[in-house]
């Protein structure tokens, strides 16, 4: 009797755990549909009759809706219902209880169901460019989720429940109309992919510098009253956007941030950069277009790792010739300046693929000049046409 009993224990844990790992197994072919891109208008009906069905690419159709008959297909694990016209969605799909991965993105969707806390496997949840003005309180139940994409919604308020999802990775909130971040934001120290910009926050609550695994952060486009000198805990941080914060100088906690690969400062009213700039060793694009800018930031020649330089949209006069110190730049964008001539170092930036001569200030002669300078393979443009 005992070795019956232990054996209806050891299969009743096997059948657990096969049911647990369903989802890390690789997906059958014969238990996926794709009608992504088909013009539909409705989701066939035979689709509730697959067998077993994991998989459903409806995305890039006419749907105006998603039938309650989606709760049939209650073996789903990856449901991709963007680029449609939804409006409406079913309480049927809080009981797919498999589902890992969600794409309702880029619909007319106004609400999300109660019971998508129900979701308790979801991993990813995309709902960015819709018109949800608000997510369910329950959403906090979502334990598992990896992966938020909120952003062009119309959120008035930061949803609290977010703030209970520990295992959050990303996390895309930008383009609502949000006003406040809660403080506790601290807790989501998984968090390595924020987004907050274009929205209408003052404050950035001093937590954030608490977000130690934090790579990649979007703060461009807030009314700050103050920057959030906390930044500078950050130690992780790769991407930085501080664009459209009406800056008049760079705060100096962004020198800090000796990780930062990619700084946006466009937007700003900075006419200078500081000496600290050339702390950040690893930086390899630089975007100081469209600011107050008359004179090149000599520091920029100190960041020899440089690779993509964006100085669009100001009032410089000229290029100095240590310029040609940036021996790794490949990408040099400087329209929409006053520039009339180049340096001659210029012929030592040998990995540069193209260079944009129009809105400044060029003679038919320097142009002709630059060419003769510039290493062969750089694509040269000039009152938008090609130079040879």
């Amino acid at each position: 009797m005992k070795t019956l009993l232990k054996f209806i224990l050891v299969c009743t844990l096997l059948v657990g755990c096969a049911q647990k790992s369903r989802s890390r197994l690789s997906h059958d072919p014969a238990r996926e549909v794709n009608l992504a891109g088909k013009k539909l208008a409705e989701i066939p009906p035979y689709i509730f009759s697959v067998n077993q069905l994991e998989v459903l690419y409806i995305n890039g159709n006419h749907l105006t809706y998603l039938p309650a008959k989606i709760g049939d297909l209650d073996g789903l694990i990856v449901l991709n219902a963007a680029y449609n016209k939804i409006n409406q969605i079913p309480k049927e799909l809080g009981t797919l209880k498999y589902l890992e991965t969600l794409f309702l993105s880029n619909n007319q969707i106004t609400m999300l169901p109660g019971n998508v806390k129900d979701l308790t496997e979801l991993r990813t949840l995309k709902i960015n460019d819709n018109q949800i003005a608000y997510l369910p309180e329950g959403v906090g139940n979502l334990k598992n989720l990896r992966h938020l994409d909120v952003k062009n919604n119309q959120l008035q308020v930061f949803p609290e429940g977010i703030i209970q999802l520990g295992a959050l990775k990303f996390l895309d909130c930008g383009y609502n109309r949000i006003s406040s971040v809660p403080s506790n934001i601290k807790k989501l120290k998984k968090l390595e992919t924020l987004n907050l910009g274009g929205n209408s926050i003052s404050a950035i609550p001093s937590g954030i510098g608490s977000l130690k695994s934090l790579k990649h952060l979007e703060i461009q486009g807030n009314p700050l009253v103050q920057f959030p000198r906390e930044i500078k805990n950050l130690k992780r941080l790769q991407y930085l956007d501080i664009s459209g914060l009406r800056l008049i100088r760079l705060p100096a906690e962004v020198c800090a941030l000796k990780e930062l690969r990619v700084l946006v400062i466009s937007n700003n009213q900075l006419t200078s950069l500081p000496k600290e700039l050339a702390n950040l060793k690893k930086l390899h694009t630089l975007f100081i277009a469209s600011n107050d800018f008359t004179v090149f930031p000599d520091v920029i020649c100190e960041l020899r790792g440089l690779k993509n330089l964006v100085l669009i949209g100001n009032d410089i006069k000229a290029i100095p010739r240590e310029i040609g110190q940036l021996t790794e730049l490949t990408d040099l964008k400087f329209e929409q300046n006053r520039i009339g001539s180049l340096p001659d170092e210029m012929r030592l930036l040998t990995k540069l693929k193209g260079l944009n001569l129009d809105h400044n200030q060029f003679t038919l002669q320097e142009v002709k000049r630059i060419r003769k300078l510039l290493p062969p393979q750089v694509e040269l443009r000039y009152k938008g046409q090609a130079v040879k």
